[in-house]
Parts: structure tokens; sequence; C-alpha cells
């Protein structure tokens, strides 16, 4: 089939000070697209405060901006990456410490939102971040975006938002505490995450170093498989209100055994 790879890589670095000349060298013998790097420490108030700084870095011979975002009080940075003439993907990358506020988290999910109003729906976007949710496992079927676990308010805010926007998470390789603290989300359909083996820089024993692989079809005239979600950001959920409250949910499943009740009940969620 007519299709290419892009490689990237991602890793929780916990510092890149006294790492950058193996990072140079090692960058040289792998031949990403693209790297996304979380817990740089690069400035010193981010060395004072105990972590920060995240860094996306693509290879040079594909045209990229840094995308201006409004939300500037939280560590995440998104580029526009154009991988050929018709092909463009955000991708993005983000660290939010986990005693952090719900105001961060509703800052990061605002800026999601704001990328997909400034951009059209068929944007392609790609996440890679250290969210450092303990205890909870964020995965996909074919109904769209899961979580199993631990379902804290933080959780909550990135899983809403996120499942609006019709994205999935591919990242299943627990660290050695059986814990996923670093998330993939995407709304690309060809993608898989590995454990990567070639480590850029020393690895950080919670947050195992992943290799990204994305598949894009080169040929436009190629039928190219999609996933079919709801468009919930469309609702008129002023209507979807009074429809609801016209019904007499007391006397809906009267006289009814389950089945009966369950196809009733679907009559009504098919809108």
């Amino acid at each position: 089939m007519c299709l290419f790879n892009l490689s990237g890589y991602y890793q929780n670095v916990r510092s890149l000070n006294n790492k950058l000349n193996n990072l140079i060298c090692n960058i040289q013998c792998e031949k990403y697209d693209f790297l996304m790097l979380t817990e740089t420490w690069l400035k010193s108030e981010m060395r004072q405060n105990g972590g920060g700084g995240v860094v996306i870095i693509v290879n040079n011979k594909y045209t990229c901006e840094l995308i201006q975002i409004p939300y500037g009080s939280i560590e995440q940075v998104f580029v526009l990456m154009k991988i050929n003439d018709v092909q463009k993907v955000i991708l993005g990358t983000c660290y939010i410490p986990e005693t952090s506020p719900l105001s961060v988290y509703e800052t990061h999910t605002d800026t999601i939102s704001w990328l997909f109003s400034r951009f059209d729906d068929k944007t392609n976007i790609l996440i890679a971040g250290d969210y450092n949710f303990r205890g909870t496992t964020f995965s996909c079927n074919n109904t769209g975006l899961t979580i199993d676990g631990n379902r804290s308010a933080a959780v909550n805010i990135i899983y809403d938002c996120f499942s609006v926007h019709n994205l999935s998470q591919y990242n299943c390789i627990r660290n050695s505490y059986g814990n996923i603290l670093d998330l993939i989300f995407t709304n690309l359909n060809l993608i898989s995450v590995k454990l990567c083996s070639s480590l850029l820089v020393t690895i950080n024993k919670p947050h195992p170093p992943l290799n990204i692989i994305c598949e894009f079809y080169k040929c436009n005239n190629l039928s190219i498989p999609t996933k079919t979600y709801r468009n919930f950001r469309k609702i008129n959920f002023d209507n979807v209100s009074i429809a609801l409250n016209k019904i007499n949910w007391c006397n809906l499943f009267s006289c009814m055994n389950v089945d009966a009740a369950l196809q009733r009940l679907q009559t009504f969620t098919q809108w």
C-alpha cells in the first residue's frame, strides 16, 4: 500500500543537564523524525522548583512552525509539522506535576479545544505528555476513549475534553511500579507505541522511553480507513434537554422485561 511512516521518540528525561552531548550524538545515529522530551530542567528556575521544561525537536527535512497558543501558564508546547504538500500534523507535549491544581488541567484542555477551533476537524494531532495519573489507565476501543481505575477530578477533566475531540490514548506500557504516567493522545488511526530499546539518554525509571510510529498515506486518491464518531461539539444541547424533559421516565419502562426496556431506551439514544 502507498504508506510512509513517521518515527518519533518520547521520554521524560529528568534533566538534560550533563546529558546534551549524549543526546546530540544519539540523535544522529537514530534519525528520528521528531522528539518530544519532558522535564528537561534546562532553565535554572526549573531546577530550583524541582522539575519542568518541555521541548519538541523536528528533523530539519520537515517544515514546522511553533504554534503561539493563548495559554502560557503551564508546561506545554505545540508545533505544526508539514509532512508533505497536503498533510500536516500538530505535535504537542506537556508536563503536569502530580500535585497540580485543577486549573492546570483546565488550562491544558482549553488549549486543546482552542487548537481544534483554530484548525479544521480533519487536522491530525498527536500529544505526548507526562500527566502523572497514578492508578489510572486510559485506553481506547471502537467507541472511543475509556478509563479504568482511579477517576479523580483531574482525570475526568482530561477525559471529558479529549473524548469530545475524539482523541484516543495508545500507550499501554507500564513502568516498574505498575503505572502509566506518560500518555499518547491522538486522532490518528494508524499509530503504534512501543517500548524504545535504543535510549537517547539514560532512563528515568518511572518513565519508560517510547517509540511512536505514525503511518500516513502518500496518495490522495486512496480510500483511507477512518473511525466514525458522533460530533458532540455540534449538538444542539438546548433541544436535547427539552426532548429529555418531555419524557415520562416514571412510566417509560413500566410492565417491560429487561430486553424490552433496553430496546425502548435505545430508541431515545439514537439522535
